[in-house]
């Protein structure tokens, strides 16, 4: 008896064996399929679109702006365009916003954002290896005439400025108007700018930032000075060409630190005293200097400073605000170039 039931045992475990493989094979087969279909349904435009809306709902805008220049180059900075993006976007509920396909591809997808009876632009996402990264160009339409050292190459972030925004070239900046001597004039080529959201941060990357001509308004672009020194003794240039007009300092101690031969200082020289003619107290503060170098040997400033006075029976602040252009004479730098302007010190009321 013992002996029939051991060759029972293989015929009934052969086929629960020949089962439980099947279960397992067909198990893995449909775990296989579920996960294929769930990545499936992951890349499906509706999933995607979903997540990408979900993000821009909590104001997550990063890499928008690489996405974007790589669709359409523009010469706005990352930061003109998330500025943009942020007024655009504002108080914007993207899960009840309407996205109306345009074109759906395997590596692009493109909608038309419509938040009501508004349509805010062209949604694109750009398939990643991590999901879709959503671009939206935007476009300005700002203008900027820009005076570049002649011959440069322009770029705002990666992308290069075109030949074609250039107008002039060769020619004298602005702001050297006044003075005689040609030699030590830099040459600039002047750029025409347009369609962009705002100013343009040219060549950033490499230390060059622009002060704005405070007579023809054009930009005027240098490489930023830093130096502390260097500010400070363009700042005490500044202080002493206040100062001569108001009986403060000598006529000798501004020719020290002036072009004599500038059109500026034949002018400056005649100016008539029509501040207190004796005063005991004198005060400079809120002392500020902006500059870039538009050349090695020049520098154009925006300097200002409050001039605080008392005779003991009045008193009184002047809020001065300069735009001086140096050039270096035997390692001084010196002033060929003045022009007052008290609305670049943020201290007058506008």
């Amino acid at each position: 008896m013992a002996k029939k039931g051991m060759k029972i045992l293989p015929a009934i475990l052969i086929p629960v064996l020949i089962g439980a493989a099947g279960w397992f094979v067909g198990n893995t087969y449909v775990k296989r399929a579920e996960m294929e279909f769930s990545s499936q349904e992951g890349n499906m435009p509706e999933v995607q679109l979903s997540k990408v809306l979900d993000r821009l709902n909590e104001k997550d805008y990063s890499g928008m702006y690489e996405a974007s220049q790589s669709l359409e180059p523009t010469l706005d900075s990352e930061t003109a365009y998330l500025s943009r993006i942020t007024e655009i976007f504002a108080d914007r509920d993207f899960h009840a916003m309407h996205a109306e396909p345009l074109s759906i591809e395997e590596e692009k997808r493109e909608y038309r954002l419509v938040d009501g009876d508004t349509c805010l632009g062209t949604l694109t996402l750009l398939k990643k290896e991590d999901g879709f990264q959503p671009a939206f160009p935007v476009h300005g339409s700002r203008s900027y005439t820009i005076e570049v050292p002649a011959g440069m190459s322009l770029r705002v972030g990666n992308t290069p400025v075109d030949a074609s925004f250039c107008r002039e070239k060769g020619v004298e900046p602005s702001n050297f108007f006044q003075v005689s001597d040609p030699s030590v004039i830099p040459l600039v080529d002047i750029y025409e700018i347009t369609g962009v959201l705002d100013q343009p941060e040219l060549n950033r990357e490499e230390g060059y930032s622009m002060l704005q001509d405070v007579l023809s308004k054009n930009w005027l672009l240098g490489r930023t000075v830093t130096d502390e020194a260097l500010k400070k003794e363009l700042i005490e240039a500044a202080e002493l060409i206040a100062q001569y007009p108001a009986m403060d300092t000598s006529l000798a101690s501004v020719q020290a630190v002036s072009d004599t031969s500038s059109a500026w200082y034949r002018q400056y020289v005649t100016l008539q005293n029509y501040w207190f003619t004796a005063h005991s107290v004198k005060q400079f503060s809120n002392e500020h200097c902006d500059a870039v170098q538009q050349s090695d040997d020049t520098i154009v400033s925006h300097i200002y400073f409050d001039y605080f006075m008392d005779s003991g029976e009045y008193n009184r602040t002047w809020h001065v605000g300069y735009q001086l252009t140096f050039r270096k004479a035997n390692d001084r730098w010196i002033v060929c170039g003045t022009e007052l302007n008290s609305l670049l010190n943020p201290s007058q009321k506008h």
